[in-house]
């Protein structure tokens, strides 16, 4: 009992530790999106940043219900311990108790003086001599064992009382929560009943973003082709193994919220379309600064039409994009290290793409997820 007690305990202690840096986490994701102007956002860019509100909300409900549910199981171990501790302070009481009633029906005979001038030879009092000091330590053992066994069972009760603190705590903070999932969620569907009226407006506007994203897919592809070519000639370059070490550790390239993730997703609103994310996409409250995430060469600098400026920087065989970018820091075959500045997110109120920025890893031909490569 009490080793799987101490497991779960460093367990918990463990989960905890976790769940701070979750807790951070959601605190600076909620402070990015208050902070993120709707008005300014396309109707496209508006929908992920509720999606992302929501997504961000249920998360943290999750964390919290983790939380309660470690919580509860904890306290079912802590009552099983206090329930086994206070069997044990009982029957050490009742042993006690017996040992005094028998010390008390057998004091005459314990007077030190007439109990060993008693005794028939020198032998049998030097064993009255040690039986009386072995019951007198015994009693001040069994004194010590109570008071340890006492002391105990009153620390789990605080325990105890300390861990349903702590789950009311949650629970009525996880209701909070839920209230304002609620009127999240509510929003969202009123946005996206006003786009139900407006669905010919939307198509165009997701057309618009799907041509940008071709445009820049078939760059970021010939760009790679052409430095497979150029790396094929030369035989003593090795594959880079450094970048893909560096998995799970990346720091984010901007500083705001994701409200896009990698890969097909099915529109909220025009139900027979799917859209396609080749990276991350990141929405900022601000002409934020965008920072290369690891040591690299600029392979080129690309003008999309209508969607500003993207940079492609190659780490031998990876390759990361930066795209709808202003205002660059650097050129083309620039060498860089990690978080040097390339530029800043274009933000323009009003203005299409205003505060949507794009982030993608390559490795040669393969799009991979970003978000399996930034840090936690």
């Amino acid at each position: 009992m009490k080793i799987w007690f101490f497991v779960l305990f460093l367990v918990f202690n463990l989960y905890v530790s976790g769940q701070t840096s979750e807790q951070k986490a959601y605190e600076n994701a909620k402070k990015e999106l208050a902070k993120i102007n709707k008005k300014s956002l396309s109707a496209e860019a508006l929908l992920n940043v509720y999606k992302s509100e929501i997504e961000t909300e249920n998360q943290y409900i999750e964390h919290l219900s983790s939380k309660i549910e470690l919580l509860e199981d904890e306290q079912e171990s802590l009552q099983a311990e206090y329930d086994e501790l206070s069997k044990k302070l009982s029957a050490q009481r009742k042993q006690y108790a017996d040992l005094l009633y028998f010390a008390y029906k057998t004091r005459h005979a314990r007077q030190a003086a007439a109990y060993f001038w008693a005794a028939a030879d020198y032998n049998s009092a030097y064993r009255r001599f040690i039986y009386v000091h072995f019951l007198a330590d015994f009693i001040r053992a069994s004194t010590q064992q109570i008071k340890s066994l006492a002391d105990r069972v009153q620390l789990r009760q605080q325990e105890i009382s300390e861990n349903i603190k702590q789950v009311t705590e949650l629970t009525e903070g996880r209701a909070d929560k839920m209230i304002g999932l609620q009127e999240k969620i509510s929003k969202q569907k009123n946005y996206t009943s006003t786009l139900s009226k407006q669905k010919k407006k939307l198509a165009a506007e997701v057309a618009e973003k799907k041509r940008k994203a071709d445009a820049l897919r078939k760059s970021v592809q010939k760009t790679i082709v052409s430095s497979s070519k150029t790396t094929s000639k030369q035989p003593n370059v090795k594959s880079n193994t450094a970048f893909s070490k560096l998995k799970g550790r990346l720091t984010p390239p901007v500083n705001g919220v994701i409200t896009s993730t990698f890969g097909e997703h099915k529109h909220s609103v025009l139900e027979y379309v799917t859209t396609r994310n080749d990276g991350l996409e990141f929405t900022v409250s601000s002409e934020s600064n965008v920072a290369v995430v690891a040591d690299g060469v600029v392979a080129t600098v690309l003008t999309i039409p209508g969607a500003n400026t993207a940079i492609i920087v190659k780490h031998e065989d990876f390759y990361t994009v930066y795209s709808n970018m202003v205002k660059l820091n650097v050129k083309q075959g620039q060498t860089l290290k990690p978080g040097q500045l390339l530029g800043k997110v274009f933000y323009k109120s009003g203005a299409p793409d205003s505060g949507v920025f794009n982030f993608q890893i390559w490795h040669g031909n393969e799009k991979l997820n970003p978000q399996a490569w930034l840090t936690k």
